[in-house]
């Protein structure tokens, strides 16, 4: 679990409501970040201000930053895998610590990666290293760092590579990297942090952009003279000296100048505090306050059209992922569905359509998005939902995730023994079962996410599940969770390569779009009838629900933040 929930909350009403963050001109709280930069000279480059500009406006910045010249994804990766496979390797360390170790060493809001430049054009060098990384990563909140593109006067571009498709200008190379890195970071679920469009934005303004001096007589130039570089975001022309102390005229156009680096940590400002950076009194002395200005409102419009972009690439892959949303607003029967719509309560081996009873009712205006079901007492009227395309439960690898919201106070509300708000079943529970649930005797009542695969695999002593010790259930154990009788709680669960034979299984447990825990390294194997599948509700349970959704995927945990900070609830995910 990680220290950036606010940030999580924040970054949902970011992604839908873009204008809120571009409206944000005066500091909030006083906020302090921790940050792991995972990369090479480009992370340096781009946060070598970024104390500066986090200390004018009072905030606190604990950074550290994991660098490799040159270093790509890969190369990332396979360090971590050296310490994993030998911890006595010091190939396997940055420095003294491992990546793990460096995690593992403080609670990190966020973690940045990238990929080499040179690489970046290129898609597939990211693959499978950016997700590999990503599943190693687990301490905090991974952020895509976008690397920028070479000066347009770089040897890259002067002559270019006859190799399909090495770019042969800075915008082939702008284009490529810029649609590799949205590919991967829409692929991994992840935000971006936007310095590579904010590079590109400045370097083609009309007004500030760098121009080439074409009047420098570069064959007879002798040091320390230099072409006009007005403007340059990176380093440049610059004199450069041999072993035998003899001066040549080199050019460096991938590495940013004080004016790329300043651009660059005005934008990791932005999108690690979430605070516009307009106005920021700090610039460093080499800048003039007029070009830093602009370089202020350039971040600002980057990450402002990056999140309106993003906002929009995220609440598309939600509708995509949806397969099931039941409001309770005029019944019990789901409001869209991929299968059936109705609404049954089992009886025996039957199914009967669900009718409004003792046991289960609508409340009108009493959800959290207007209308709830509420279950008054303990009865014995289960509102179940047949799976056919809703859940997806498959023998190969199952993949899925749940989300409601929940009122009540368990301590107060429910009545004795074990209460499941949400169940998953087959045709056996033997063959695998799934729940959330509060405890039946404790006090206060421990709130619980399990998924059991086949009997003989999580109780081959057969004993009683209360009897079981907790570290040896296969479930996440809330001590004490955030429900009560005046608010709503949103729960998520999710599940992940369910009978997948060659990727790890996993589940994991949200409450208010904070990761509560994960099942892990468990053997997962369900064995049921896909066609008895049943989405189950209200199994002793005595409160209310509101918005109760089904998703064909494991939603990452900033997607199960931006569900969490849907105004409208699942209806913002209609087409």
């Amino acid at each position: 679990m990680f220290r950036s929930a606010q940030c999580v909350a924040l970054a949902a009403l970011t992604l839908f409501f873009p204008p809120l963050l571009a409206a944000q001109t005066t500091p909030g709280k006083v906020k302090t970040v921790r940050l792991v930069t995972v990369g090479n000279s480009f992370s340096q480059n781009a946060t070598r201000y970024l104390d500066d500009l986090v200390k004018a406006k009072g905030h606190t910045l604990i950074h550290k930053p994991l660098a490799i010249g040159g270093a790509s994804m890969e190369v990332h990766w396979d360090k971590a895998q050296l310490h994993e496979k030998d911890p006595s390797d010091a190939k396997g360390l940055y420095g003294k610590k491992s990546l793990r170790q460096e995690l593992m060493g403080d609670a990190w809001d966020f973690v940045t990666i990238q990929q080499a430049s040179i690489k970046s054009h290129n898609v597939d060098t990211y693959r499978p290293f950016a997700r590999q990384l990503h599943d190693y990563i687990k301490q905090a909140e991974i952020i895509v760092h976008q690397t920028w593109a070479y000066r347009i006067d770089d040897p890259r571009f002067a002559k270019p590579s006859k190799s399909p498709g090495e770019p042969a200008t800075q915008k082939e190379m702008y284009d490529g990297l810029s649609k590799a890195y949205r590919t991967i970071a829409k692929e991994l679920g992840l935000r971006i942090i936007p310095v590579g469009d904010a590079m590109y934005m400045a370097d083609t303004d009309a007004k500030w952009a760098y121009q080439p001096d074409k009047k420098f007589d570069f064959k007879d130039a002798m040091p320390p003279a230099l072409p006009n570089q007005l403007h340059s975001l990176h380093t440049g022309w610059r004199w450069t000296a041999a072993k035998d102390g003899k001066k040549s005229l080199s050019m460096d156009g991938h590495h940013a100048s004080a004016a790329g680096q300043y651009l660059g940590a005005c934008v990791f400002f932005e999108v690690l505090f979430a605070e516009s950076v307009v106005g920021n009194a700090f610039v460093p002395p080499e800048i003039d306050k007029d070009y830093a200005r602009f370089l202020q409102e350039i971040a600002h419009q980057a990450v402002t059209k990056n999140a309106e972009k993003t906002g929009a690439d995220a609440k598309a892959n939600l509708s995509k992922a949806l397969t099931f949303h039941a409001s309770f607003e005029k019944g019990l029967d789901a409001d869209f569905s991929r299968g059936e719509k109705a609404c049954y309560f089992p009886q025996g081996t039957k199914l009967n359509p669900a009718k409004t009873n003792d046991d289960v009712k609508l409340a009108a205006d009493a959800g959290r998005f207007g209308g709830a079901v509420h279950f008054p007492k303990k009865g014995t009227s289960r509102p179940s939902f047949k799976d056919g395309g809703v859940l997806g439960y498959n023998a190969k690898s199952w993949s899925a995730t749940v989300s409601a919201w929940l009122r009540l106070d368990p301590d107060q509300d429910l009545e004795p023994g074990y209460c499941d708000p949400i169940q998953i079943i087959g045709d056996d529970n033997k063959k695998g079962y799934i729940f959330l649930e509060w405890s039946k005797d404790e006090k206060p009542r421990l709130f619980r996410y399990a998924i059991r695969p086949l009997f003989p695999i999580w109780n081959p002593k057969n004993q009683p599940w209360h009897e079981i010790a907790a570290d040896k259930k296969p479930m996440v154990e809330v001590a004490r969770a955030p429900f009560a009788r005046d608010k709503w709680t949103h729960a998520v669960f999710t599940l992940e390569n369910i009978n997948d034979k060659k990727n790890p299984p996993v589940g994991r447990l949200y409450l208010n779009g904070k990761l509560q825990g994960s099942i892990e390294k468990w053997d997962m194997t369900f064995d049921w009838d896909p066609a008895k599948v049943l989405l189950q509700l209200g199994a002793n349970y005595v409160g209310y629900m509101d918005d109760l959704a089904v998703f064909d995927r494991a939603l990452t945990p900033d997607e199960v933040g931006l569900v969490f900070g849907l105004k409208s609830g699942i209806r913002d995910l209609y087409p």
